[in-house]
Formats: structure tokens, sequence, C-alpha cells
């Protein structure tokens, strides 16, 4: 059974600008445990504070490793010191980002309408989807960030298990929002509990890497008491895609790559695919 990965991480705890990314470590992994691809953002820590320079070299890295597909950060243009919002989404996109990664506090602006609006505007209108890291966005930013801006996909990550009672209305109330089931979710029967009231659609497989144990969500994913249908049996492929066109997507098992055809295009899709289902260099395409 092969995966693909919304919520992992690279990069060094001291960033020097003459480094880069540390991936072997998440390569290793993800082979070992059968995960295809993913998303990769730009581990979090106080050090890394030139977000252009992280983007960069995070592009260097997925154009090196097809099969991790870059996650980058974006800032609104509010101080004029930075590159306008439509050219660092139309950036992001020529890099076949899958996502692209906020960090308010951080990079020193703010979620309200007056301070953001134009950045979300553009990622609505491309569709790019938002990775959103709830110790960064909590549910009622979420919430209004859904309400204005309904056709923008919205990933919410890093979610705790004690969140369960407030997650469920959430996914209930706003469709644009999808969740990442990697840790900290490892709420007891909660992956059951999610697709009785919203389906497997909305729900995307991450691990937490390198903040986690990645066998972990893959186990709780696999002893879950759903049917195979809902895992992804060969007669069963649940794509959660969230655009509303997808560019054929070329997998390899074999050498563990994954490439968009077409840097336009973009998507982010969890999948949970039985090796026996597909040959190598199978092309999977909209409908």
């Amino acid at each position: 059974m092969f995966f693909f990965d919304v919520q992992s991480a690279c990069g060094d705890k001291v960033i020097k600008v003459s480094e880069t990314f540390d991936v072997t470590e998440l390569l290793q992994e993800n082979q070992r445990l059968g995960i295809a691809s993913a998303l990769v953002h730009v581990k979090q820590n106080n050090m890394e504070i030139d977000f252009e320079l992280a983007n960069d070299r995070l592009f260097q890295v997925c154009y090196l490793y097809p099969q991790l597909i870059p996650c980058p950060i974006v800032v609104p243009n509010g101080g004029l010191d930075v590159a306008p919002e439509e050219e660092q989404v139309d950036i992001a996109i020529q890099h076949r980002a899958g996502a692209v990664y906020i960090r308010p506090d951080l990079d020193g602006w703010s979620l309200d309408k007056w301070c953001c609006d134009r950045l979300f505007k553009v990622l609505e209108d491309r569709r790019l989807p938002v990775y959103c890291p709830f110790g960064t966005v909590n549910f009622s930013v979420m919430a209004e960030l859904a309400e204005r801006y309904p056709n923008l996909p919205l990933i919410c990550a890093e979610v705790d298990y004690r969140r369960q009672r407030q997650i469920l209305p959430l996914l209930q109330t706003y469709e644009s929002i999808y969740l990442s089931i990697g840790s900290n979710y490892c709420v007891f029967r909660g992956v059951e509990q999610l697709i009785k009231v919203i389906g497997v659609e909305r729900l995307l497989f991450g691990t937490g890497f390198p903040n986690a144990e990645p066998m972990a969500a893959i186990t709780m994913l696999m002893y879950a008491l759903i049917s195979d249908k809902e895992k992804g049996s060969r007669e069963f492929i649940p794509l959660s895609l969230i655009f509303s066109r997808l560019t054929p997507i070329i997998l390899s098992f074999d050498s563990l790559v994954i490439e968009n055809a077409l840097a336009k295009e973009y998507f982010i899709a969890s999948f949970f695919i039985t090796s026996s289902s597909f040959s190598s260099n199978t092309t999977i395409s909209d409908g």
C-alpha cells in the first residue's frame, strides 16, 4: 500500500546560507514505509526568518527529488518589501507547489482581512490550498477564512487529540476545509467517527515527520475499524481531490517518483493505493 503524505517537513535547526536541506532521513523513511510522495514544507523554527531563501532551498530539494512536492511560504506584500502576491503564487505554481504554508506571527503579518485579503484572493483564484498548522491558525480564524474565501481549500493540520469536539462541527460546517490525520491527531476511534460523519473525501493522510514517528499515523489508519474500501482497496481509490481540474499525474512506484505533467495545473491528493492496483508509470487522469 502506498501513501501520499501531506504533513512532512525538512530543514536544519540552524540555518546557514551555504547549506542545503538535509532530506536524507525523510527520503529513507518514505521508502521504508511505502510513502510514494510527500507535500513538504520548511520545518518551522524561529531561526528561519528569511522565507524567500527558505523557499529557494525547498524548491531546489524538490527539483532534485520529484517525489517531494513543495509547500512554500507566502507572505502579504503589505510592507512593499517582498514580491507582489500574484508573483509569489505564480512562482509557487511554476515550481509545482501542491499548497502554500502560512506562519503570520513569525513573518510579521496578520490574518485580519485588512492585512491579507489580496493574498488570499489570489490563492482562491488559483485554487492553491493553504496549509494551516493548528498552532498558528486556530479554528475560529480558519472558520473566518473559510467564510471569506469559500472556494479556497484549507488544510487543517497538526491538530491535537483533544480537539475532536471542535474539528467535527468545523468540517461539517465548511466543505472547503480538509483535515490531515497526521500527528498530533491520535483520537481513539477518531478516524472512524470522521468517516461516518463527513466521509473519506476530506481526510488527508499525514505523518507529522520529522517531529513524529510516521509509522504511528500508518498504524492508526491500518487498524481503524473501517472497510478496505474506505482505506483504499484495489476496487476503490479515494482521491481527495481539492481542485476543480487535475493534471495527469505519473506515478512510478519502483523509483518512488511522482511528477506533475504540467506546472500550471496543481494538485494535492491523499491517496491510499495498493501495489497490485497499478503498474509502474500508470497515468491517473480526470474521471
